[in-house]
């Protein structure tokens, strides 16, 4: 069970990070997306108006469900009933959660001290990992990063149902000899999806200057476009091409060997890009659905499409 409770949220926690490059890869080297023309998020009767360089503050990934019937999920973006306590080296309570369910039927829970569907990961906290008889709460965002941990816990120290996490009273210790304590009872907060039409739901925000990397985007008034990339080893050197609009809330960038589609609107003053891509573009489409519906906990075969919208949230650069 360790194993699998290892496996299952070290994936779920590399797979955060992955959508760091994910982000980066829309813009650098979106020849990964040709031919996936933006979904458009906002319906304008202007021009959205992008010319300026803007510098890129957080991305978002948003989960697109279409489902047979009316279902519910746990949805992480609000604060659920009660909260699971931690006191000791670090302090907080997690009142954020949402519960998976792994192949084998078994329920798995992330519980955070912060939002994170809306609010960067990057924001520091902690966030615990609930397994059927193992339990480990990171301090995240930190430098550097810590992990408390307890596993083969006695039966009945932790109770994940889908619409219930509890933990009885329990120590965890760090490999410095730290130690946290943590229990409560959360009942996460739900969100009811409809039946035959597209569902919204947020699953994950972060910012995208980490580690010193930086991304700048240049739209020019006489239809050229240039793109800065800074990382860990400098500057990687100007992209440059040309872009024309391809609609009022829709843009499409042109490069040397390749063009793409962005979905364009405003929130404020920041420019937001857009791009949405088949959640399970593959051959086996229904082993991908029921990985969907693992991930979201929905009864198997209830999922008939997974879309994913990719948004990349720019400021005005200085």
């Amino acid at each position: 069970m360790r194993q699998t409770f290892f496996v299952l949220f070290t994936l779920y926690h590399s797979y955060i990070q992955s959508m760091r490059f994910v982000h980066f890869s829309l813009l650098l080297a979106p020849l990964l997306l040709a031919g996936c023309d933006g979904e458009r998020a906002v319906v304008e009767q202007e021009p959205v108006d992008v010319v300026g360089t803007w510098a890129s503050e957080h991305f978002r990934q948003i989960d697109l469900l279409t489902l047979r019937s009316v279902q519910s999920i746990t949805d992480p973006s609000r604060p659920g009933v009660g909260a699971i306590r931690i006191t000791g080296a670090f302090e907080g309570e997690a009142r954020y959660a949402f519960v998976q369910r792994a192949q084998d039927g078994a329920l798995y829970a992330m519980a955070y001290t912060f939002e994170h569907t809306s609010r960067p990961w990057s924001t520091a906290g902690a966030f615990l990992r609930v397994a059927p008889n193992d339990i480990s709460v990171v301090y995240a965002n930190v430098v550097p990063e810590k992990e408390y941990a307890s596993e083969d816990l006695p039966a009945g120290t932790l109770v994940v149902t889908s619409n219930e996490i509890r933990i009885a009273r329990t120590v965890l210790s760090a490999s410095d000899g730290s130690t946290v304590t943590v229990e409560g009872t959360l009942r996460p907060a739900t969100m009811a999806l409809p039946a035959g039409r597209e569902s919204v739901v947020r699953t994950y925000t972060d910012v995208v200057t980490f580690a010193g990397q930086t991304l700048d985007v240049t739209f020019r008034a006489d239809g050229t476009y240039a793109q800065q990339y800074r990382g860990f080893d400098g500057d990687a050197g100007p992209v440059v091409g040309t872009w024309t609009r391809s609609a009022p809330d829709s843009v499409r960038i042109a490069l040397r060997w390749y063009g793409f589609t962005y979905a364009v609107h405003r929130e404020g003053e920041a420019l937001v890009l857009g791009i949405t891509r088949d959640g399970c573009p593959y051959s086996d489409v229904q082993r991908c659905l029921r990985y969907r519906e693992e991930r979201f906990n929905l009864p198997s075969g209830s999922l008939t499409q997974h879309r994913e919208r990719f948004e990349s949230v720019m400021q005005p650069a200085q």
